[in-house]
């Protein structure tokens, strides 16, 4: 995806020869971070299109147009992290590695089905060591806690 502005300071809509050069000049990769220059959403992958657009216009002295930032981001996240519907699929790897890795350890995935697809809802998981290491370390405990005490033992 390319951003096309020619002028630093006002958006314009040049000839098409124009418009090549500009595109060269104003790529979407270096700007929205995907080059080794600039590093903005993958230092921080939370940052909004607003945020986006107001960074372009300080560092870079060019306006764009809020939908073609926020569309911009959108393919600038699918390069970086991967297209999420690609990302549920890695849950039930991510799965199988932590079972054969890890035996006798939880891992639940919790999904519904929604007009014929799969829908994610939560996921749980705990490592066999870590069940093992917080039983070991639990020792009992009773207590008695804000309760209004009677009979022998008044509080």
């Amino acid at each position: 995806m390319y951003i096309c502005f020619a002028d630093k300071e006002e958006p314009i809509f040049p000839s098409v020869p124009e418009r090549q050069k500009a595109r060269s000049l104003c790529r979407s990769d270096s700007v929205l971070g995907l080059s080794s220059s600039g590093c903005w959403l993958k230092e921080d992958g939370t940052v909004g299109a607003t945020e986006l657009q107001r960074r372009l216009k300080d560092e870079h002295k060019i306006v764009v147009p809020y939908k073609r930032v926020y569309k911009g981001r959108l393919l600038a996240m699918d390069k970086i992290y991967g297209p999420w519907d690609k990302s549920f699929d890695n849950l039930f790897r991510f799965k199988a590695q932590i079972e054969e890795t890890s035996p006798s350890s939880w891992v639940v995935i919790d999904h519904h089905t929604i007009n014929n697809k799969i829908r994610f809802n939560r996921l749980f998981f705990a490592l066999k060591p870590c069940v093992d290491g917080f039983l070991r370390g639990c020792r009992p405990y009773l207590a008695v806690d804000s309760t209004f005490l009677t009979g022998r033992f008044r509080g």
